[in-house]
């Protein structure tokens, strides 16, 4: 089989790709939602976004606030 180069090569390796979720208009839904870390961590609020890769959280339990990558924020689950 011949290797492909350049712009086939390319253009292959795009249509392949899963797109990448938009932080800034995804991130941005976050703000005010109460999350977990993961399936079974301690719940948080998401304050307010920081940039497009970044949120302000809130840990409930301590009260402790800290930056938190907002792609993490949308990969955890919404707290019940």
């Amino acid at each position: 089989m011949a290797r492909e180069h350049g712009g086939l090569a390319n253009l292959r390796w795009l249509m392949e790709t899963p797109p990448m979720k938009t932080m800034a208009r995804d991130a941005n839904g976050l703000v005010g939602t109460y999350r977990t870390f993961g399936a079974d961590g301690p719940v948080y609020q998401v304050l307010r976004q920081l940039d497009e890769r970044s949120v302000r959280i809130a840990v409930v339990e301590t009260g402790e606030e800290l930056d938190y990558p907002a792609q993490q924020a949308l990969d955890d689950p919404e707290a019940e």
